[in-house]
């Protein structure tokens, strides 16, 4: 029998059933715990979105002027209007050491240079790897995509920001990531729920060093 899971992204949270049994056991606020068959729920811990929850920031900035600056090594990310650093935040790259044998491998870095935001989407699923050792994660927020498959998007399952563990896209807060997809270009709108370009084409630029 299938159970329906969910993110504790804040605390204190709302539980939607409350039933008698045996005490479970405490888990961070950005564990994956079971959660109840939400039918007869009131919705209060959900919420839909609007157009203000997508629509730009600093639209009035020449887009030219927005760049990011990606840096691998401290492990940060930060936003500018020409020289002026109007947003920053911690990020977990791609790990390049193999947990499994200790020994560093290229395989999930980050690509350093210069990257181009090509294709924004409010959620995607994302899925790669094998059945052994792949991946499928659903319902990925804020997505942001800056060099073919690697994207910055929203991570609702760690809180290791500031540390390389991700399969080479740039894992930032999910509110972090929404302010990203919002500020950077191409802007996109609530009934589309994505935007692309072609290269040459291209919305802001990422300095990832």
């Amino acid at each position: 029998m299938g159970r329906w899971c969910g993110w504790i992204t804040s605390a204190p949270a709302t539980a939607f059933r409350n039933t008698a049994g045996m005490k479970g056991p405490t888990v961070v606020d950005t564990a994956m715990v079971p959660m109840a068959n939400t039918s007869g729920g009131d919705g209060a811990g959900f919420k839909i979105l609007t157009d203000a929850d997508v629509s730009p920031i600093s639209p009035d900035v020449d887009p030219a002027a927005k760049t990011i600056l990606l840096n691998l090594y401290h492990q940060t990310l930060s936003c500018y209007e020409d020289s002026n650093e109007v947003y920053y935040c911690r990020v977990s790259t791609g790990l390049v050491n193999d947990p499994a044998t200790g020994l560093v491998s290229d395989e999930y870095a980050t690509p350093a240079g210069t990257l181009l935001t090509h294709w924004k989407i409010i959620s995607k699923n994302m899925t790669a790897g094998d059945e052994a050792t792949g991946y499928s994660t659903p319902a990925v927020p804020w997505c942001t995509y800056i060099q073919g498959g690697i994207a910055i998007h929203g991570a609702h399952w760690h809180n290791a920001f500031g540390e390389p563990r991700s399969h080479g896209c740039v894992n930032v807060d999910p509110q972090d990531a929404k302010w990203i997809f919002r500020w950077t270009t191409p802007y996109t709108s609530l009934p589309a729920g994505e935007e692309r370009r072609t290269l040459p084409d291209h919305g802001t630029v990422v300095n990832s060093i």
